[in-house]
């Protein structure tokens, strides 16, 4: 039999060699934690390097201090810790494929091509149908991530492509229209009044996507430095709120609302400056990291 208690010439041996161990650890893995927190959208590369570290720390806390009780209940509280950054804001901890929050997801990226087909389609019904199609599509955004974080729903497999599907929407929408403007004087006039800002936000989503899959793969402090701030938000808010405005008032019933067309103008540049400036932001973190 083995006894449970360890002899007081291990506790004294362990005492010295466990409390630096326990520091180093516990900042590395506050370092981490910190990282798989600091955005909702990691890829899932970064998720199994960052829960590769902890574990490697929590065994080599074990290895230490797991056969006294004292060193047995800060390994606990080191167990505490890697399951709350396993948890991170809600995101990648089911095994599961599909979940709710997925399948969401799944549904803004077929509805793509219902988005086009109704843009194109001349009856009195296809603006209003174009419009709530992304109307729901925006709204599913948002619920998508609300669920994965309250339901803890979360896949690798959804936090890959929760990005993918709002690009896809957003980059569809900005072409059709161009591609069809409105004809309003102010459209006629201006045929390049969307071009300009849909190539630039356009461009600026193609860079980010680069950008943070060639982030995920350095360490933690650049993948934080590309994480999801207030300007990428805004940028959202308004980008979603402009293309919404900018399809409805294609609607019949919406003649003679030349000035909510040109609130819908006035917002989408402004989400193109933001888009801009959040790019600088980023790029500014990486280079001061570099």
């Amino acid at each position: 039999m083995i006894s449970a208690s360890p002899p007081s010439s291990l506790l004294r041996h362990h005492h010295h060699d466990f409390f630096p161990l326990l520091r180093q650890s516990s900042t590395r893995i506050r370092q981490n934690i910190s990282a798989l927190n600091s955005s909702s959208t990691l890829f899932p590369q970064e998720w199994h390097r960052i829960g590769g570290q902890l574990v490697h720390q929590r065994m080599a806390i074990a290895s230490v201090g797991s056969d006294a009780g004292f060193y047995g209940r800060r390994k606990k509280r080191m167990d505490l810790c890697i399951k709350a950054s396993s948890v991170g804001d809600g995101e990648v901890k089911t095994s599961k494929l599909m979940t709710l929050p997925t399948i969401l997801t799944l549904g803004r990226v077929v509805a793509v091509p219902f988005l086009v087909g109704t843009f194109y389609i001349d009856t009195w019904w296809s603006a209003t149908a174009t419009t709530s199609i992304f109307i729901i599509a925006a709204v599913t955004d948002w619920l998508d991530g609300y669920l994965a974080r309250k339901m803890h729903l979360g896949t690798p497999f959804g936090a890959f492509l929760d990005p993918v599907a709002d690009k896809l929407m957003v980059a569809a929408t900005l072409i059709l229209l161009c591609t069809k403007p409105l004809e309003s004087l102010i459209f006629r006039q201006t045929p390049w009044i969307l071009a300009v800002p849909s190539i630039a936000i356009i461009g600026r989503e193609i860079t980010m996507s680069a950008l943070r899959e060639w982030a995920a793969s350095q360490d933690s402090k650049v993948f934080e430095a590309v994480a999801v701030n207030n300007l990428g938000k805004w940028k959202t808010a308004t980008q979603m709120a402009a293309l919404t405005i900018l399809l409805a008032i294609r609607d019949p019933s919406c003649r003679g609302l030349e000035g909510f067309g040109a609130m819908g103008v006035i917002l989408l540049y402004l989400s193109a400056v933001l888009a801009a400036w959040s790019l600088s932001v980023y790029m500014k973190n990486i280079w001061r990291i570099l």
